[in-house]
């Protein structure tokens, strides 16, 4: 099992668990059954929706849910993400003889630290956004504040969910078998930003959302290796799916829970200047706010 050095000699105990287990052809299979196990599960959730609501019902529940235009459509969407922890927990004890905790790390304690301040900085910024003509209000407040217990436990389990499949599963076995930061951190990281194609919702920006998803997993990748667990990069991951999906969100994708939304034309590239210019500060700001608070 390879040594790792500053700044990443957190690592070493990170991947520990991972053991002699960590073959190219375990980890490739491991994770294709656990993908399986997800998509099972997903289908068994539609299929209950049918035997209760009838074909009609049932499949235009599941179109809410895909397209999460609707408070319930959004909520049902994050919670579908257990049937995705579900595979990846019962493939691991399969083919890894261990258990989803194991991913984790030995101290899952940086989270609240770091997702607190963030999510606060997140709502402080959010006056800045007002001042745009293509932000509009969208959720009423009362129903927004109904749905937020939901929706906050929603997406935990949603950016649980990958920060486990992408730097808890694939970068720790991957560091367990390699040194090279282009195989545990690079590709992971590349492997999260393909995860987010979709012409169907980012219409000509699909590659501009690879991309910066690609970048938001190295930044996730780096602060797992500083600190040994996940407890850093989930924080990250919940205080800019809050903002981007509680907050202000894009108009016709994923808006229903959404305070204010944002008129996006995804026809066109390349795209407002404005706002990956202030994206990319966002993440930057957010990855840097971790390690001081951390000390990393």
């Amino acid at each position: 099992m390879p040594r790792f050095d500053h700044p990443y000699a957190a690592l070493n105990a990170f991947v520990a668990p991972a053991g002699t287990r960590a073959e190219v052809w375990r980890i490739i299979t491991a994770l294709i059954v656990a993908l399986i196990l997800g998509f099972v599960g997903l289908q068994v959730l539609v299929i209950g929706l049918i035997a209760n609501l009838g074909v009609e019902g049932g499949a235009s529940a599941a179109m809410n849910l895909a397209r999460g235009a609707s408070p319930a459509g959004i909520v049902a969407l994050l919670f579908s993400y257990v049937a995705v922890m579900a595979g990846l927990a019962i493939s691991l004890r399969l083919f890894m003889r261990r258990g989803l905790r194991s991913l984790i790390g030995p101290a899952a304690g940086d989270f609240w630290p770091v997702a607190l301040p963030l999510t606060g900085l997140w709502v402080l910024l959010m006056p800045l956004a007002w001042s745009d003509e293509s932000v509009q209000a969208n959720l009423a407040l009362g129903s927004w504040l109904r749905w937020l217990p939901f929706a906050l436990l929603g997406l935990l389990i949603q950016t649980a969910t990958e920060e486990l499949i992408f730097r808890g599963y694939l970068q720790q076995h991957l560091a367990a078998r390699f040194r090279s930061r282009w195989v545990w951190m690079v590709l992971p990281s590349v492997l999260f930003g393909l995860s987010h194609y979709s012409t169907a919702q980012y219409g000509a920006l699909a590659w501009v959302v690879v991309l910066w998803s690609g970048v938001f997993g190295l930044a996730a990748a780096d602060l797992t290796a500083r600190t040994g667990n996940l407890g850093a990069a989930i924080a990250l991951h919940f205080a800019n799916n809050i903002a981007a999906v509680l907050l202000v969100g894009m108009a016709g994708n994923l808006d229903g829970l959404a305070l204010y939304t944002v008129a996006v034309d995804t026809t066109v590239l390349p795209p407002d200047a404005l706002y990956m210019v202030a994206d990319g500060l966002t993440l930057l700001i957010g990855w840097l706010a971790a390690r001081v608070i951390l000390r990393v």
